[in-house]
């Protein structure tokens, strides 16, 4: 199979482990249980690291919930300035994509952020920042 798609494709990419890194998705093969785990642990890590990087001084506490007892509250609270705008987008699409593939436990508060993303606020922010220390506390689950 391996040579007829070569003869095809010409350049292809084979692994043969049990386990492959694919756009932040480490996803391994349990041929003995006959399932796929899909594990965004270091992708999670590496999103949480580059927002501190870009903002060393905001201190994202640890919590056990994705999100406040106040997410759909909206108030007329202070928009962000440009460049935290733009860490706010990008670190809400990030998170959306991993939402979407391995953590379902944070897809109700991502989803309401990415409604944010044009006009975030402080309490946005407060929000985004609970996220993170909700990520960076648990392990949470894994697609399998």
């Amino acid at each position: 199979m391996i040579d007829d798609l070569k003869e095809h494709y010409k350049e292809i990419t084979v692994h043969n482990e049990n386990s492959h890194d694919y756009l932040g998705m480490i996803m391994t093969h349990d041929i003995k249980d006959q399932k796929v785990t899909i594990d965004m642990r270091k992708y999670i890590s590496d999103c949480i690291d580059e927002f501190q990087d870009q903002e060393p001084d905001e201190k994202i506490k640890t919590v056990n919930t994705p999100t406040t007892d106040n997410l759909f509250k909206t108030r007329s609270a202070e928009k962000i300035s440009k460049r935290r705008s733009k860490i706010f987008h990008s670190t809400v699409a990030k998170l959306l994509f991993v939402a979407k593939r391995a953590r379902p436990d944070i897809l109700l508060t991502v989803s309401f952020l990415t409604t944010r993303v044009k006009e975030a606020d402080s309490d946005d922010w407060k929000k985004l920042l609970h996220l993170l220390g909700y990520l960076r506390s648990s392990d949470g689950p894994m697609m399998t």
